[in-house]
């Protein structure tokens, strides 16, 4: 059972994102681009960072976040994906499924007066994660000293290429690493028909039905649970489509 006591403060920095729980933004701290969260976005993003470390399961997001009246699977998934595309190309990385159970929050949220503050922090968090660890060089020897001139000027050269190299190898690594995340992260399946977000791969009747319904503009979701499809506005009230 979680604690249900959430800090106050007003910003949450997750590395480089700023989220002010007022304004429901959330911005990059090193370029300045902004989303526009919609409240119950906000409302899933503030239980995660609350949850953290621990797995939210879906029914608890269920019981506080529509609390009092019902939210389905499609509803919850859909709230979900919104909030992981708010998230710029991390939202993939920073929220990750877990299957039979819910989701998890991977980066450590941290809570802050002003966004000044949160963005301050989200910058120096990040430029201390990728400046390596300085080790200082052994000092020199006697046998350094009577080296004969020539070995002598290679040796700082030398350090200078290692240095190189580790930094090289370490970006590689870091590249590697988040490629593997990447491709291990499960996906969600997302068909774009115009501004409608399909989420499910239609058949050849299907698709000549979405064709005729997405041409309206009333859905910004559309879902197919057993054999019936299911639209929801952006306010995520859902209604079944007749064929």
């Amino acid at each position: 059972m979680h604690d249900n006591h959430q800090p106050t403060l007003p910003y949450i920095s997750l590395q480089l994102l700023v989220i002010s729980i007022n304004d429901l933004t959330i911005k990059q701290a090193n370029t300045g681009a902004q989303n526009k969260l919609r409240v119950k976005e906000m409302e899933l993003l503030k239980v995660l960072c609350q949850n953290y470390p621990e797995v939210t399961l879906r029914k608890e997001l269920a019981d506080t976040i529509w609390a009092g009246t019902y939210a389905s699977d499609f509803t919850i998934n859909q709230t979900v994906n919104g909030l992981r595309s708010k998230l710029f190309e991390l939202g993939k990385t920073y929220i990750v499924t877990v299957p039979k159970r819910g989701y998890k929050l991977t980066i450590a949220p941290q809570y802050h007066d002003s966004e000044t503050q949160a963005a301050t922090n989200s910058i120096s968090s990040h430029i201390s994660q990728l400046s390596p660890k300085h080790t200082p060089s052994p000092k020199p020897t006697d046998t350094a000293a009577g080296m004969p001139e020539s070995r002598q000027g290679n040796s700082l050269p030398l350090a200078h290429l290692k240095s190189i190299r580790f930094y090289l190898f370490a970006l590689c690594s870091s590249i590697l690493l988040v490629a593997l995340l990447h491709w291990l992260q499960p996906t969600d399946t997302v068909y774009m028909m115009g501004d409608t977000s399909v989420l499910f791969i239609p058949d050849d009747h299907e698709t000549t039905l979405l064709e005729r319904v997405t041409e309206q503009g009333t859905y910004q979701y559309i879902d197919k649970i057993k054999e019936t499809l299911y639209g929801c506005n952006e306010n995520l009230a859902c209604s079944k489509i007749k064929p």
